[in-house]
């Protein structure tokens, strides 16, 4: 890897020439970063390094420190980035919270746990031991943080045309064709793939749960660690799927993928999965012209009745999750969440506490990303949060208004619905504590940074 910063300088060498000539590139980076994270299980680590220690992560630090060192060296052309400008003060407020954290120390509520049936509840931790359990959360919140980092800024500064865009989206949705088939199989079958991959060196974190019930369906997680996870994931890359079908006008088996994968993401029977979808619906409907909108209002409902047919039951159960959503005892869990949690955040209400730090085992398990990173990093870690996702979807979507359609122009929109999709699943999950969720999140928002940056340089607005 000692060759490879050259590859990101902007044009000498080209892509195309570091490949024949053996060296590594900003796509055949970020096509192995796939692989590492869609098709190794997420429980498999690196055991000193915990959660955060996923091949996929190790594999974006080593991201960062390529790109550092291809900077250091000026093979990279400091071009102005929004999405990269967004990340750095999201970095910078993430590591000041942890600096501050560190001098601050932490403390357990009496209050603020959830009675369960576990012997340490029984047990309240000593500052020593509380001291110990955060440092080393806090630990592995910067060596994700700095995962994403890498996975970002080679993104945005490496791929340097459509082309490099386009063989990392392919091999996305290649990839995650395949771990939508495993995920379908375990579904219907109840085999359990995932449980078989063994890694030399790594271990298993925690246990890989298989297939589990909800309204007498077996709800599908193939590499994820949860449903909702794999769901969210199989959600986010769906745009990017049905993009490439929309290319390929004409060959019906290009509809294979985009049709796999969004059958397996609704098989993770969640609402985060339906509502990822959901949304990405309406931002691509909303974008396309009059009459590939009327084919998609026609083919959705046709869509949705193959399925009920294939799938007996599978629709219904979607539908009475949103149905009964108020009434729902999960739901009723997360609004209780909500006094505790704003009066903890009113002590470190700026940076907050440290990310990661938050542990369900010394406090209590919530569902919302958001309510996490108002905690870990305060209001300026939130803000900071909106501001990435929100730079990446503008950016997009500028993909998007200054070229045509067909090509790029629907790459961007393809993004910017994957992003929006994704980002708003935060509210129903933790997703930032679930690795494939929180890498195919920063990957998206990588990926649109670099269309924006190759649009910028391309038309020179």
């Amino acid at each position: 890897m000692t060759a490879a910063p050259g590859a990101l300088e902007l044009g000498r060498p080209p892509a195309e020439v570091a490949r024949r000539r053996g060296r590594l590139d900003a796509s055949s980076f970020l096509v192995a970063y796939v692989v590492l994270l869609l098709l190794i299980p997420s429980q498999l680590v690196v055991p000193p390094l915990g959660s955060a220690g996923t091949p996929a992560a190790l594999w974006g630090v080593g991201g960062l420190v390529w790109w550092t060192a291809a900077r250091a060296g000026r093979f990279v052309r400091w071009e102005p980035s929004p999405v990269r400008l967004a990340l750095f003060v999201f970095a910078l407020g993430v590591g000041t919270s942890y600096a501050l954290a560190m001098a601050r120390g932490w403390y357990a509520p009496v209050n603020i746990h959830q009675a369960t049936d576990d012997l340490y509840d029984l047990i309240p931790p000593t500052a020593g031991q509380l001291r110990t359990v955060m440092v080393s959360a806090g630990d592995r919140g910067l060596i994700a943080l700095a995962g994403w980092t890498g996975v970002v800024v080679v993104s945005v500064d490496g791929l340097r045309t459509w082309k490099d865009v386009d063989r990392v989206v392919t091999w996305m949705v290649r990839i995650g064709t395949a771990v939508a088939v495993i995920g379908i199989v375990q579904f219907v079958t109840g085999f359990d793939a995932a449980s078989y991959i063994h890694v030399p060196g790594l271990q298993v974190n925690q246990e890989i749960l298989g297939a589990i019930d909800r309204g007498g369906l077996r709800r599908a997680s193939a590499t994820a660690i949860h449903p909702i996870e794999f769901g969210v994931v199989m959600g986010g890359i769906f745009p990017l799927a049905l993009h490439r079908a929309i290319g390929r006008h004409g060959r019906i088996l290009a509809w294979v993928p985009p049709s796999l994968i969004v059958s397996a993401s609704l098989m993770s029977v969640s609402r985060s999965a339906a509502l990822v979808i959901g949304i990405e619906m309406v931002v691509l409907i909303v974008s396309w012209p009059s009459a590939w909108r009327g084919r998609a209002l026609v083919a959705i409902p046709l869509a949705t009745i193959a399925l009920r047919v294939l799938v007996p039951g599978l629709v219904g159960t979607i539908r009475s999750l949103w149905l009964n959503l108020f009434s729902d005892p999960s739901t009723a869990g997360r609004t209780s969440d909500y006094p505790i949690v704003f009066n903890l955040v009113s002590q470190t209400p700026v940076l907050g506490r440290g990310m990661f730090t938050f542990i369900p085992r010394y406090y209590r398990t919530l569902d919302n990303q958001f309510l996490i990173t108002l905690l870990e990093t305060g209001i300026v870690g939130f803000i900071a949060l909106f501001g990435l996702f929100g730079a990446a979807y503008f950016c997009a979507r500028g993909v998007r208004r200054r070229l045509p359609l067909r090509g790029p122009g629907h790459l961007g929109t393809a993004l910017s619905a994957a992003v929006l999709g994704v980002f708003v699943s935060f509210v129903t999950f933790d997703a930032l504590s679930f690795p494939m969720a929180a890498g195919l999140s920063f990957l998206l928002v990588g990926l649109s940074g670099a269309a924006w940056q190759i649009t910028v340089r391309e038309t020179g607005r």
